[in-house]
C-alpha cells in the first residue's frame, strides 16, 4: 500500500512574492553589513520553548558567515579597470575632458561603489542605480536601491519584463517629520511630499534621460542583474546563504545552551508535579554516606555528579553544521586553506589549482558588469549636462572598458619567467602580457608605451655592454702578451 510522504508532499516549490522577498533580501543585507544578531531572536525564542530557559540570549552566539563568502565570490574591483571614452567617430575624447571624467569618477568613489553593488547583486539578486546630484555642493553621488528596501516598488515594461517601466519608492526627513514618495516613470519625475500635519502635494517634471538618442525618454536606474531574464524582473537572491543564515542560530543557542546546562549540572523534569517531580529524583540518587572511602582509601568528601551531562551532544550538533558549512563552501567552489606560509610548493599549487572555479566565476561576471557600467555611464553623462556650472559631456561618448589580468601567482621567479617565454616563444603570451602581470595597475596603453620604453633602454645598453665587454677583452689580452 502507498503512504504517502507528508514532507515530500508539503514541500512547496515557487518564487518568493514580493513581501517574502524583501523579507529574505532585508535579512541578507543586515547579515552581510554585521548588524544580523536579530535575525536570530525567532529561532532562540524556539529553542527556549524547547527546553524551558527564559534567559537563553544570554547563549546566542553571532558569526557571520555571509560577508566573507560574499567578498571572496566577487573581487572584480579590487583590480579595478582602466577606463577609456571615445566619440561617435572612435576618436579619443582631448585630455582635458578625459582628466575631468577620471576626476568626477574619483570625487564619486565609483570604483568602491561598483564593488558594493557587485556583492549586492551576488546577495540580493538585483541592484538598482542612479546618479544624483547634492544641490548644497554641487557633487554627485551614487544611489541604489535594492529589494531589501520594503518600500521599493517597480512595475516592469509590458514588453520586455527585465526593464522597469515605473519605480517607486519612500524616503523620510526625521529631523523635519516630513515623508516623500519617489515615482520614476519613463519620461516623468513625480514627488508627493507629506509634511507632520498630513497635509501633502505633489510635483511632476519631465526628468529629460534618453535611453538612446532617438527615443522618448527612458529608465533613470541602470540595473545590475548577475542572472538576467527577459521574462522576469527580479534577480534570484542567494537562497543557499539565506537558508543556512536561519539555520545558523537555531544551531548555535541550541549548542550553547545544551553546553551551558552540561556545565551547570542541572536537571529537566517535564510533565510533573513538584511532589512527582521529588519523588522522580530520589529513585534515581545513589547515595553514599559521609563515613565511606574511595578505591584509594580516602574519605568521600560531601558533592554531587549528575553522570550523563557530558556535553557531548551539544558539540556533535556543532559538528554536523560545521560539515554542512565546509560542503557549503566546497559546491560554491570555495578551495580549501589547508597550507600555512612556508609550507611545499605541492600544497600551494593543489590550492592554486583549486581555486580555478572561483576564477572561473569572477570572470563570468565581467562581461555583465562591463554592460552595466556603460547602462550608469549613460546616466552619469545625462546627470552631469543637466546640472549649471559643469563641463558638458558629449551624448555620443562611449565608454570602453578595458579589465586588467589578474595577477598570476608563481612558485618561484624561475616557473615565473619559463611560463611567459614559453607563451611568448609559442604566441600564447605577449611580452605585453609579461608587463601587465607585473605592473597590473597598468592600462593596455600604458603597458605598451612601458614595453617600447624597456625596448630602447635595453637595445642602447646591450651595445653600451658589448663595448664595455670587447674593452676589458682587449684589455686581458694584452696583458697576456706582456706576460
Amino acid at each position: 500500500m502507498y503512504i504517502p510522504n507528508p514532507i515530500y508532499n508539503n514541500l512547496s516549490i515557487r518564487d518568493f512574492n514580493r513581501t517574502e522577498l524583501y523579507e529574505a533580501c532585508h535579512t541578507l543585507d543586515l547579515e552581510y553589513r554585521g548588524t544580523g544578531t536579530t535575525v536570530d531572536s525567532t529561532n532562540i525564542a524556539n529553542v527556549a520553548k524547547g527546553i524551558s530557559q527564559k534567559r537563553l540570549e544570554a547563549f546566542a552566539l553571532y558569526i557571520n558567515i555571509i560577508q566573507s563568502i560574499i567578498d571572496r565570490e566577487n573581487k572584480t574591483y579590487i583590480n579595478p579597470p582602466t577606463r577609456n571614452y571615445t566619440t561617435k567617430s572612435g576618436n579619443k575624447l582631448n585630455k582635458k575632458l578625459q582628466a575631468y571624467i577620471d576626476a568626477l569618477l574619483d570625487q564619486m568613489r565609483f570604483d568602491s561603489f561598483m564593488q558594493k553593488y557587485e556583492r549586492y547583486a551576488s546577495l540580493l539578486g538585483t541592484v538598482l542605480v542612479r546618479p544624483t546630484t547634492d544641490e548644497r555642493d554641487g557633487r554627485m553621488s551614487l544611489l541604489e536601491l535594492t529589494p531589501s528596501n520594503a518600500s521599493l516598488k517597480v512595475t516592469p515594461d509590458s514588453i520586455i519584463s527585465s526593464k522597469a517601466a515605473v519605480i517607486e519608492y519612500e524616503t523620510e526627513d526625521e529631523a523635519n517629520d516630513t515623508k516623500y514618495q519617489h515615482k520614476w516613470d519613463y519620461e516623468n519625475y513625480a514627488v508627493t511630499t507629506t509634511n507632520k500635519n498630513g497635509q501633502d502635494y505633489t510635483v511632476t517634471e519631465p526628468h529629460g534621460f534618453k535611453e538612446h538618442i532617438n527615443t522618448a525618454g527612458g529608465c533613470v536606474y541602470a540595473i545590475l542583474n548577475f542572472l538576467p531574464d527577459n521574462n522576469r524582473f527580479w534577480g534570484a537572491f542567494d537562497g543557499t546563504l539565506y537558508s543556512f543564515v536561519k539555520q545558523r542560530s537555531l544551531v548555535l543557542a541550541n549548542t550553547c545552551a545544551r553546553l551551558h546546562l552540561a556545565e551547570s549540572e542541572k536537571m529537566i523534569l517535564k510533565g510533573m508535579s513538584p511532589t512527582e517531580a521529588v519523588k522522580y529524583v530520589k529513585e534515581k540518587i545513589i547515595f553514599l554516606p559521609n563515613d565511606k572511602t574511595d578505591v584509594h582509601g580516602q574519605r568521600i568528601e560531601q558533592g554531587a555528579e549528575i553522570l550523563q551531562s557530558s556535553g557531548d551532544d551539544a558539540m556533535n550538533l556543532l559538528q554536523t553544521y560545521l560539515s554542512l558549512y565546509y560542503h557549503l563552501m566546497d559546491v560554491r567552489g570555495h578551495a580549501p586553506k589547508n597550507f600555512t606560509r612556508g609550507a611545499d610548493a605541492q600544497s600551494a599549487e593543489a590550492v592554486r589549482l583549486g581555486g580555478v572555479d572561483m576564477r572561473d566565476k569572477h570572470a563570468s561576471k565581467k562581461a555583465i558588469l562591463k554592460i552595466f557600467e556603460q547602462d550608469l555611464w549613460k546616466r552619469i553623462i545625462w546627470e552631469n549636462n543637466r546640472q549649471p556650472n559643469t563641463v558638458n559631456i558629449p551624448e555620443d561618448t562611449t565608454l570602453v572598458v578595458d579589465w586588467k589580468p589578474d595577477p598570476m601567482n608563481f612558485n618561484s621567479a624561475s616557473d615565473e619567467v619559463t611560463h611567459f617565454t614559453t607563451g611568448i616563444n609559442h604566441n600564447v603570451h605577449t611580452p605585453i602580457d609579461w608587463i601587465r602581470s607585473v605592473n597590473p595597475e597598468l592600462s593596455l596603453e600604458e603597458a605598451e608605451a612601458k614595453f617600447e620604453q624597456n625596448r630602447i633602454f635595453n637595445q642602447e645598453n646591450t651595445i653600451e655592454m658589448k663595448v664595455i665587454e670587447n674593452n676589458e677583452s682587449n684589455i686581458n689580452q694584452e696583458g697576456n702578451e706582456n706576460d
